[in-house]
């Protein structure tokens, strides 16, 4: 949705147009490599770094769901 908040500065002309268009161009590529790093690179960071620290709860009523949504899901 940002990105698509700069693509009218790409229908400029003119000088407006040589002076937004690099900014543009910078913020679009900023934001596409924030998201492909956010999806790729992050993920396997954090599941070596975090990986001795997390400590699941046990909660009842989670568990329970978990068992009825496993007897459904065998049923079918």
């Amino acid at each position: 949705m940002i990105i698509a908040g700069y693509l009218p500065i790409y229908a400029l002309t003119g000088p407006s147009g040589r002076l937004f268009h690099p900014m543009a161009d910078t913020m679009s590529f900023a934001l596409v490599g924030s998201l492909i790093c956010s999806l790729t690179l992050l993920p396997v960071l954090c599941s070596f770094f975090l990986r001795k620290h997390v400590h699941e709860p046990n909660i009842p009523v989670y568990e329970w769901v978990r068992s009825l949504y496993g007897f459904l899901l065998a049923g079918v």
